[in-house]
């Protein structure tokens, strides 16, 4: 079952909100670094897409 693009839009925010939800870059920081890169990313069978924040 291939998801639509659609969905996989969704699925790829709601990746970078789990990310800024769980603060998975607190520790990154707390060392003192300010670039971060949040990659959002959801696949179905050959479809992909990627979004950053």
């Amino acid at each position: 079952m291939n998801l639509s693009e659609d969905k996989l839009l969704d699925l790829a925010d709601e990746a970078l909100a789990q990310i800024d939800d769980n603060r998975y870059d607190a520790e990154m920081k707390e060392d003192g670094i300010q670039d971060i890169l949040k990659f959002g990313i959801a696949f179905s069978g050959k479809k992909v897409n990627v979004k950053t924040k």
